[in-house]
């Protein structure tokens, strides 16, 4: 004959408990998390009709493969870059200059870019490059 015994419980999975938790600490770190709000002093702003953005354009010097030389998409000859970098940087001010030379170009040719470039003070010069997929390599 089979008796029950009463001392012996099966385990069971309060889950009332753990939601309870869980709520507590999701109030706790919306309570505690910051908003994006910007202390200080309330200020009225001037008001302006067109909202537009003063946005940086920059000094392109394109050279393609066989050597030829663009800023801002005008022709230059080699002797002119230095004098047009100048006239940009007279007119714009310490703009970012963006070298985009073909991958064949003589590395002494994309150096003279940025030595004129740094001997008449452009604090940002950038070449860009394409980043190759590993796939290709294999």
């Amino acid at each position: 004959m089979k008796f029950h015994n009463p001392g012996i419980r099966r385990p069971q999975l309060m889950l009332t408990s753990l939601i309870d938790v869980m709520f507590i600490v999701l109030i706790f770190f919306i309570v505690s998390s910051t908003f994006a709000e910007q202390p200080g002093v309330p200020l009225e702003l001037p008001r302006v009709s067109s909202a537009e953005t003063g946005r940086i354009t920059p000094a392109t010097v394109t050279i393609d493969e066989k050597g030829n030389m663009w800023i801002q998409s005008a022709p230059i000859e080699r002797g002119e870059l230095k004098a047009r970098l100048a006239e940009l940087k007279a007119r714009h001010g310490d703009i970012p200059v963006v070298l985009k030379a073909h991958r064949l170009v003589a590395y002494e040719t994309a150096l003279q870019v940025l030595r004129a470039a740094q001997e008449l003070g452009f604090t940002k010069v950038v070449a860009p490059v394409t980043v190759e997929d590993e796939t290709q390599n294999r």
